[in-house]
C-alpha cells in the first residue's frame, strides 16, 4: 500500500501520505529527521510501524488513567 514505485523501499513521501489517510498529519522533512533517511528499507519501515503502534498505546493509557506516571507518559 506504501510503495508506489516498486523498488523495494518506502520513501518518507509515501509514507507521509499513508499517515495522512490515518488522520496523522507530518511534513516529509519532519518525518525524514525522525527515521534519519529519505528512503525506508523492508526492516526499518516494520520497525517504524511498530513504533508507531507503541505510541499509540502509551496514548491511550495516559489518556485512560489518571495517575501522575501516566500524566509523565
Amino acid at each position: 500500500m506504501c510503495e508506489q514505485d516498486m523498488v523495494g523501499e518506502v520513501s518518507v513521501e509515501e509514507i507521509c501520505r499513508v499517515l495522512s489517510r490515518a488522520g496523522i498529519g507530518i511534513r516529509g522533512d519532519e518525518l525524514k529527521a525522525i527515521v534519519g533517511s529519505e528512503r525506508l528499507n523492508f526492516e526499518v519501515f516494520v520497525k517504524f510501524c511498530l513504533s508507531i503502534v507503541s505510541t499509540e498505546k502509551l496514548r491511550q493509557e495516559s489518556v485512560t488513567d489518571n495517575d501522575e506516571e501516566c500524566d509523565l507518559k
